[in-house]
């Protein structure tokens, strides 16, 4: 009987039962038995215990970065169907707050995920023209289209040996695009309306010395005028260099120079 107690408790532990098996002490049962069941029960307990402790710490760390991240993520099946997104995704793509159920770790299931699998799949499509992509306002809303900076990347599920799915992250960029625009016009005021009034004093100042004689003061003054000019002209061209440097539109003339 002793000894069918003890295949019982082995039958447990095998079943992932860490209780206590409560073996007796007796001349059936081999000396030390029921101490080492009750040993090994207890320490697989604690480590069962944190374990745990350690899983809900993961998760909830977890939850905290992706309901506090701004950037979208979408998971897709390798068919292109939708599986997951978080909050931020959702107001991305216009998903109103109903059509999503809440499934674990801040993402959502959506209850549409057909109509979501076009959209998606028009993203993946400008994606792979530019990372940059543009999403127009949802129909019969207004405003201005928004901007997205897109990563897609295919990932494997834990111990598969091929891809299971693929992870879009969508980054919004459109106050930078609207910053870039309004440089842009800076700049193009620059090259425009600051260099023209410039070359229309140079162009009065050559009038003025043909029509006059100056004499020696005078030419003094036309000297510094036109130095202040060109300083001018310099200063507004280091600008527009500058410019095109960060834009990648400045070609260098590369020459072999002689250091003394």
């Amino acid at each position: 009987a002793d000894l069918g107690k003890m295949a019982d408790a082995l039958g447990q532990f095998s079943r992932g039962n860490f209780e206590d098996p409560g073996l007796p002490e007796g001349p059936g049962v081999p000396a030390h038995a029921a101490e080492l069941f009750r040993d090994a029960a207890a320490a697989a307990r604690t480590r069962i215990k944190n374990l745990e402790e350690r899983y809900l710490q993961e998760k909830t760390q977890l939850e905290t970065l992706v309901y506090n991240m701004t950037d979208g993520i979408v998971i897709m099946s390798l068919r292109g169907e939708v599986l997951y997104m978080n909050a931020p995704a959702m107001n991305m793509l216009g998903v109103k707050p109903e059509d999503g159920r809440d499934a674990a770790q801040g993402f959502f299931e959506l209850a549409h995920r057909e109509q979501m699998r076009a959209s998606v799949q028009k993203i993946l499509e400008r994606h792979s023209h530019s990372e940059v992509v543009e999403v127009p306002p949802s129909e019969g809303e207004g405003g201005t289209p928004r901007f997205y900076h897109t990563t897609v990347t295919p990932f494997a599920a834990p111990g598969a040996n091929t891809e299971s799915g693929v992870l879009l992250t969508m980054r919004d960029v459109t106050v930078e695009r609207q910053l870039t625009q309004l440089k842009e016009e800076f700049f193009h005021a620059v090259a425009h309306d600051l260099r023209a009034p410039i070359f229309a004093v140079q162009g009065y100042l050559r009038l003025l010395e043909k029509a006059t004689a100056p004499d020696a003061k005078l030419k003094g003054y036309f000297t510094a005028i036109y130095q202040s000019c060109e300083k001018l002209v310099l200063f507004i061209q280091d600008i527009l260099d500058t410019h095109r440097m960060e834009a990648g539109q400045l070609s260098l003339d590369v020459t072999a120079i002689l250091v003394r």
